[in-house]
């Protein structure tokens, strides 16, 4: 299938759909022409089956899963082992980039610890083992699976549980499918880029930290920094009124740029501007070049990204009579083609604004953190 999964790598948006309209046909082809397919995209990843036309659909929304090299839903062998996998391949394992990005130092001329090489094999190993004896899903993809329906379905914690429990008993016996949440994500913190928990004034006028980082009060309206119990009044020390939680952007950039294929697309913009006139991508639009004539030493470098800023209220408990709503600020790099830099896989979380209530103008306060790391970026950059 390696030449059929080959067609679903250009940037072309007409060259991407032809060639995914050649991949479903090729795996429709070696099934025998039956009603539904096993969808490999990056959202459905082999559980569920659909008509060719639906896949053909989810492919071209949500892209192909990346790790599914060995087609064992669409007419290969299943290998049992990492270890019988050419040892060349194994830095090409999405769980070794993972990790790679997560825990090696990001300063590139230092070298790594003495035993990150064994811990990443062992790590890398673990996660990609079969589930079961003969199961062509790896431990790694199953958690990652029943993790994200955990989140989008809201189950609770113990529900979870019970979940894995259940699917766990269906199994053959040398299942190795995490049977907690907490063994879900024991698994998946070697593989974090972690986020910040910064305390935030109550009434949004300031983030301790820095100077305010020690400060127990508000040095503007004098809030405690501490939530204050509504029925007796007390200051309960030690848990904070308001929490901003900030993913920093930098080690999510150095993510990027170290995956080759990544790297190659955020360039896609310099070499596939419009040449009709027409705008098909920002980088066709009266913005993009005013910036590029205020700035041409900016503009000179193709690598160098251009950041959309979004941000809009929800209702993170799905409940419509709460009044209780979060401010998510998401980034978008328009630099990648316009088939991959809007798909959610690309757009970036880069901080939760807590509620109740909407930040309203103060929303300048909780995007100091994010102003820094761009400040720093645009004045030093980073190599």
């Amino acid at each position: 299938m390696d030449k059929e999964w080959a067609y679903c790598k250009s940037s072309n948006p007409r060259a991407f759909y032809d060639g995914a309209k050649k991949f479903v046909n090729s795996i429709h082809a070696s099934k025998g022409y039956p009603e539904k397919i096993q969808c490999p995209c990056s959202s459905c990843i082999n559980v569920w089956s659909y008509p060719p036309r639906t896949v053909l659909d989810h492919l071209t929304s949500n892209g192909i899963y990346e790790s599914y090299i060995n087609w064992t839903f669409h007419g290969d062998e299943p290998r049992t082992t990492v270890q019988e996998e050419n040892m060349e391949s194994f830095e090409n394992l999405e769980t070794y980039k993972m990790y790679r990005d997560a825990q090696l130092n990001d300063d590139f001329m230092e070298p790594a610890p003495e035993n990150i090489e064994s811990d990443v094999t062992n790590l890398v190993n673990e996660a990609e083992l079969p589930l079961y004896k003969g199961c062509p899903s790896t431990k790694m993809s199953a958690t990652v699976m029943f993790f994200k329906f955990k989140a989008r379905y809201g189950l609770s914690d113990n529900g979870y549980d019970e979940l894995l429990e259940m699917v766990g008993s269906l199994l053959p016996e040398d299942n190795i499918l995490p049977s907690s949440l907490y063994s879900t994500k024991k698994l998946l913190k070697a593989f974090d880029l972690g986020y910040e928990k910064i305390h935030a004034c109550v009434n949004d006028c300031c983030l301790f930290r820095k100077d305010l980082e020690h400060k127990e009060t508000c040095p503007k309206c004098g809030a405690s920094r501490w939530k204050v119990n509504k029925r007796t009044q007390k200051i309960e020390k030690g848990v904070p009124a308001k929490v901003l939680r900030y993913f920093p952007i930098i080690p999510r950039f150095r993510r990027m740029f170290r995956d080759a294929e990544k790297a190659e697309q955020l360039t896609w913009h310099e070499t596939h501007k419009s040449q009709d006139g027409k705008m098909r991508h920002p980088v066709d639009s009266l913005a993009w070049k005013k910036i590029d004539s205020k700035w041409p030493e900016f503009a000179k470098d193709p690598r160098n990204l251009r950041l959309g800023l979004s941000s809009d209220g929800f209702n993170p408990f799905g409940d419509l009579s709460s009044r209780y709503s979060c401010w998510p600020v998401v980034l978008v790099a328009y630099n990648l083609p316009p088939s991959l830099c809007m798909s959610k896989e690309n757009l970036m979380l880069t901080l939760l604004i807590p509620g109740p209530k909407q930040p309203g103008n103060d929303i300048d306060v909780y995007l100091e953190p994010l102003i820094e790391d761009l400040r720093e970026l645009w004045i030093n950059g980073l190599y």
